[in-house]
């Protein structure tokens, strides 16, 4: 699943009859479909929230940092919490990375994308704004 996520392959591909002849001649008897794959992901995205809330839990204070660009005529933004660990290791991760109407991005769209992204995702893992 996680070979999938990265690769950026579409889960129907491992429903097609090319990857179950290439599973065959690997001896390999994997009957996944896009389904059960998708279930996967959703458990590795549980399992790495619940990592970060137990992360963030230890963390006395956390920045948030954005960036935005437009690719293909399209705006996007990402919001990104960084803080330092028990042991005072930098941690960073992605809180959010979402398209924005391609009308502008202004400092009032931003702080809409940023009081969105913090209401749900950072309450949402236990972090007190």
């Amino acid at each position: 699943v996680a070979w999938a996520c990265v690769s950026h392959t579409p889960f129907l591909r491992f429903e097609s009859p090319q990857w179950k002849v290439f599973l065959s001649l690997i001896g390999q008897d994997l009957s996944t479909s896009r389904n059960t794959l998708g279930a996967h992901a959703f458990l590795l995205y549980d399992a790495a929230r619940e990592w970060a809330r137990e992360k963030l839990a230890s963390a006395q204070s956390v920045a948030i940092t954005t960036d935005s660009w437009t690719q293909h005529g399209n705006t996007f933004v990402n919001v990104v919490y960084h803080f330092l660990d028990d042991k005072w290791n930098q941690r960073a991760f992605l809180l959010d990375l979402l398209a924005v109407p391609s009308v502008g991005l202004t400092g009032e769209v931003l702080a809409c994308v940023i009081q969105r992204t913090v209401n749900e995702r950072l309450v949402d893992i236990g972090c007190i704004c």
